[in-house]
């Protein structure tokens, strides 16, 4: 018996407001966390980080639970952004989910 999970989506509305920032602000992206019925995903983690890249890996940069409404914010340094990254977010009861940036 095989059990299956709908993946939760990361219905990115990431405001990805990276028209590059001004040396030593921080990047923040904002986005919403949807269950595959469209209802917000309260309390689901959401990540960002990168790797295995030629042996690094960074993993996670930032953290945050989305609110009742599936929001969520996350906020790191501007030298993290000059990278290939993914948002990561999980759920108990859901598959994993994630977006490349």
């Amino acid at each position: 018996m095989s059990t299956r999970y709908a993946p939760v989506s990361l219905a990115m509305v990431c405001l990805l407001c990276v028209a590059w920032p001004v040396k030593g602000e921080e990047v923040t992206i904002t986005g919403t966390v949807t269950c595959p019925d469209g209802a917000p995903a309260a309390q689901a983690e959401v990540m960002t980080g990168y790797g295995p890249v030629r042996g690094e890996m960074a993993w996670p940069w930032a953290k945050a639970t989305t609110d009742a409404a599936g929001a969520f914010t996350l906020t790191f340094e501007p030298e993290r952004a000059k990278k290939s990254y993914a948002l990561v977010a999980t759920k108990e009861g859901f598959a994993l989910a994630w977006e490349r940036v």
